[in-house]
């Protein structure tokens, strides 16, 4: 939740409330540890998908670009 939360740009306890309320699709490996994302689903947050991105990776910094000019 560490590198997730730098690429955020907010606290790794928030990336946790996120994955806890299923903003963020999430995972959590035993009872008590740690959150797992993947980068598609930290991507589908960021970008505001809310479909199933399981092995499609985000748009490039190039192609954002391209649609917001």
């Amino acid at each position: 939740m560490g590198e997730a939360a730098a690429l955020l740009g907010c606290s790794p306890e928030y990336v946790r409330r996120l994955a806890r309320t299923g903003r963020l699709r999430a995972h959590r490996v035993g009872e008590h540890g740690p959150w797992l994302t993947t980068p598609a689903d930290l991507d589908a947050y960021r970008y505001g998908r809310q479909e199933a991105t399981h092995g499609v990776t985000g748009p490039t910094p190039r192609q954002r670009a391209a649609d917001s000019g």
